[in-house]
């Protein structure tokens, strides 16, 4: 971090790079820092729909909604012919909770791009948004199976599926988008927490899970609940296996990173609570 004014202006001009850094400083949850990097790249190419949405998303998180919406709105005006760029701006538009806006502008996406196979994704999450959840898991599904590389669909139906506590479409879910997706942070730490924590003790595989959790565990671009979540099922897991040193170490290394990042006081409290447990092992 204390480099990171003079690694900007290094590189102010490389495209790659600063998008790049804004990905690890946005994984990390630094939104200002990472604002810098993005706003930079978009004036360098300001038609990159994905540094349009982190420019978005860091607005927003920081307490700029206003901001974020003026700026998705002309991004979206500029871009109404454009399928996969309206298809992102609907993804903010209902992070953003303008669900009204978002309706309007699937209606214009179905029009110009009736087989696009995000405008099932999209129906789904108006559906979940509306508390229709047998329609939701049908979309998802439908997208995924169209389209298994999306990793949003991936994770809208994996998170779905879990919520409905179906565990067993949740592993099986899990397991084929890795087959996609094999060093995918999230993807890792999803299907290995399930199989190490998961409440059908006939589902579980620990052995299996710890391996999954370590990899997500020590992936360089896991987004800091991801690491977290990891961490705490990687421990879990070695304590379930009869290994509390290494419970132990993971444990507080997880907590330590859950010191460095801007994660909730509850994440806290259950590290916490986690490290006496095992401290109280036989």
């Amino acid at each position: 971090m204390p480099y990171l004014g003079q690694h900007f202006n290094y590189f102010k001009y490389d495209f790659k790079e600063l998008k790049s850094v804004g990905d690890l400083l946005f994984n990390r949850a630094f939104y200002p820092e990472a604002m810098n990097y993005y706003s930079q790249a978009s004036k360098l190419k300001p038609d990159d729909g994905q540094v349009q949405s982190c420019v978005v998303i860091c607005l927003s998180r920081e307490g700029g909604k206003e901001q974020a919406l003026s700026t998705l709105d002309a991004y979206l005006e500029k871009n109404k012919t454009n399928p996969s760029v309206i298809a992102d701006g609907i993804t903010l538009l209902l992070d953003l909770g303008e669900k009204e806006k978002a309706i309007v502008w699937l209606a214009r996406l179905k029009k110009i791009s009736p087989s696009l196979t995000k405008g099932k994704q999209l129906t789904a999450m108006l559906a979940e948004k509306d508390g229709n959840l047998n329609e939701a898991l049908e979309n998802y599904n439908a997208a995924f199976n169209a389209d298994p590389s999306d990793l949003t669909t991936v994770r809208l139906l994996g998170n779905l599926l879990i919520r409905q506590k179906l565990w067993g479409k949740a592993i099986i879910h899990f397991k084929k988008a890795l087959e996609v997706h094999p060093n995918e942070p999230y993807i890792l730490e999803r299907l290995g927490t399930l199989l190490v924590t998961c409440t059908d003790s006939s589902l579980r595989d620990v052995g299996q899970g710890k391996d999954l959790c370590e990899r997500a565990f020590i992936n360089i671009s896991s987004h800091s609940v991801t690491l977290i979540s990891a961490g705490r099922s990687l421990a879990i897991a070695y304590a379930l296996l009869g290994d509390k040193q290494n419970a132990i170490k993971v444990i507080r290394m997880t907590i330590n990173s859950a010191n460095e990042q801007d994660v909730p006081a509850s994440y806290h409290e259950d590290l916490r609570n986690l490290l006496q447990k095992f401290n109280s092992l036989n």
